[in-house]
């Protein structure tokens, strides 16, 4: 019999499959499948929702035929399976459930189109079809042309890439650079996860015309959220093309009451007409950091082996990003040395008004939201000082002695943290600016005329 492994792009739900089933008195039943899940070599699954007709067959009358296509080659399989079970609990149900929720999530049925159960079927025999039941305008489907084997000798340039990176913004800039040049990946994103939160934030991104770092995503909703709930990868070869990425709707600028502020949000960046995502997550001993992301707008654009470089990839991004933040987490100051000059201050007499919300722990400025959270606060603290005591530098130790802040003891992620702040300012505000200023030191730039107000 025919390995159903030797065809297991057919499973990816690239191509609808089909499933024949029968009731007891013989009335055959024919129903589309968007998904038919080979869950090893013997046995295979069905997700249902809306599945009554064919449920009520197979519990009656077990035998049944589904019939999968190759999207690489477009052949058929039709194979022969016999009802085993039902399941709607356990590790089985949870992991198909998780990943069938992620696309819930994306159309905004979440609320309803929920997994039900998953029907177990032993596979009984395989026999190949051929593609001769496609006509010539079906066959001639385009889809993209990407690799079947890992090219090392890129993957090895990504790798000195991530070596040569001196600080934690230099490593995400690159690494996604890297992998488009290398691999063809043109649209992805660094997600972190924010501390001891259910949250990960944007941290860098590649291709996508908004500008989205600082933007949020919840762990355990979406494909990039499950993919850190679970630690395991996350892909899907074909979303519906009227899948949209959910999108915050901030209020007017002028609205900056506290009741409102919990509204303003950065939009996640995103492909209005995704069509392939991989969500990896970065995990080290344990321990999730954060989730690289890739998508495409073309159906069936990854394969096996996009996924195992983005898998590497992720493995050694996480330990590119511990031995980053050791050395900025030891970073001594120099006393006797005297900090690097900054860039010459061009005065400016453009009013910024920055309103600091506590309830809401997030910064206003003019109106529109900032940031929030820990780099709010470093923000903040940053600008009373300038604003009280003119002062103008910082050491990255005293941000983390100072209790306001509540940077936690260990792994604190402050190098993270100044990324993100540095990166919504040079969006946002270019008149504040911090830069580095030397080993362990930071240097706040302000060139407008600033207004601080604290509700």
């Amino acid at each position: 019999m025919i390995s159903p492994s030797s065809f297991k792009n057919a499973f990816l739900g690239v191509i609808p499959s089909t499933i024949l089933t029968a009731s007891p008195e013989g009335i055959p039943n024919v129903a589309y499948l968007s998904q038919v899940y080979l869950l090893n070599e013997t046995q295979l699954g069905l997700t249902t929702q809306f599945f009554n007709k064919t449920k009520s067959n197979i519990s009656t009358n077990p035998h049944c035929t589904v019939r999968v296509y190759d999207p690489d080659n477009f052949c058929a399989y039709e194979i022969e399976a016999k009802f085993s079970h039902t399941e709607s609990d356990g590790p089985l149900f949870s992991q198909l459930a998780k990943k069938f929720d992620a696309i819930a999530d994306y159309s905004g049925a979440s609320h309803f189109f929920k997994l039900q159960s998953i029907e177990v079927l032993n596979i009984v025999n395989i026999e190949k079809i051929g593609n001769e039941a496609y006509s010539s305008e079906e066959a001639s489907v385009p889809l993209p042309t990407r690799r079947t084997a890992i090219d090392l000798d890129s993957l090895q340039r990504v790798c000195e890439r991530v070596s040569e990176a001196k600080t934690l913004e230099d490593l995400f800039d690159s690494i996604l650079k890297a992998i488009d040049w290398e691999f063809g990946l043109r649209h992805s994103m660094i997600l972190m996860k924010q501390g001891d939160t259910d949250r990960l934030y944007t941290i860098s991104t590649r291709g996508y015309d908004q500008f989205g770092v600082g933007s949020e995503v919840k762990i355990g909703e979406g494909v990039i959220g499950r993919a850190a709930e679970m630690k395991v990868p996350f892909a899907h070869a074909s979303l519906p093309r009227e899948i949209l990425y959910a999108r915050a709707t901030a209020p007017s600028p002028h609205q900056n009451s506290s009741d409102s502020v919990v509204q303003y949000a950065i939009p996640l960046p995103g492909l209005k007409t995704s069509c392939s995502q991989m969500a990896i997550p970065i995990v080290l001993r344990g321990e999730l950091l954060g989730v690289l992301f890739a998508e495409s707008e073309n159906i069936y654009e990854f394969r096996d082996s996009d996924e195992s470089i983005l898998k590497t990839l992720s493995h050694v991004l996480a330990l590119a990003i511990q031995n980053l933040q050791l050395s900025h987490d030891f970073e001594i100051v120099d006393a006797a040395s005297p900090a690097v000059a900054g860039p010459k201050v061009r005065p400016s007499k453009e009013k910024l008004i920055f309103s600091y919300f506590q309830k809401e722990d997030c910064i206003l400025l003019n109106g529109e939201y900032l940031i929030r959270n820990v780099p709010a606060r470093i923000l903040w603290r940053m600008l009373k000082e300038y604003q009280m005591q003119g002062k103008t530098e910082f050491t990255n130790r005293e941000l983390r002695m100072d209790a306001w802040l509540q940077l936690p003891e260990v792994k604190d992620n402050l190098e993270t943290r100044l990324i993100l702040l540095r990166k919504r300012l040079e969006k946002k505000c270019p008149l504040v600016s911090i830069i580095s200023s030397g080993r362990g030191r930071i240097a706040l730039v302000v060139s407008g005329d600033i207004t601080l107000s604290e509700n």
